[in-house]
């Protein structure tokens, strides 16, 4: 499946991840060791979007780990701030395609 399938734009953010199913099926917890949160801006949270793949969440912090940690009042979420960067990674889709 190609990472585009699993992203959606909203604005200059990604929406990758549906925290309440990925809470259920532990993914979250898993997505969230990979990012240090004083440093990370990666992930938006969103309650229609589909859960992110634990591969995805490796690819993405292993790209933009030095991005800055952004936080809502309302939502916990991260975002790219590099979108051109984003926009060749994410062409190239999970599969390598």
């Amino acid at each position: 499946m190609c990472l585009r399938r699993l992203v959606n734009w909203k604005e200059q953010e990604f929406i990758l991840c549906n925290k309440r199913k990925a809470k259920h099926a532990n993914i979250w917890e898993k997505i969230s060791e990979l990012f240090d949160p004083s440093r990370c801006n990666i992930v938006k949270v969103a309650s229609h979007q589909n859960i992110i793949y634990n591969e995805l969440a490796d690819k993405i912090a292993k790209h933009y780990s030095e991005q800055e940690y952004s936080k809502d009042v309302r939502t916990t979420y991260y975002t790219f701030t590099n979108m051109e960067e984003l926009q060749k990674f994410l062409s190239k889709g999970d599969d390598g395609k």
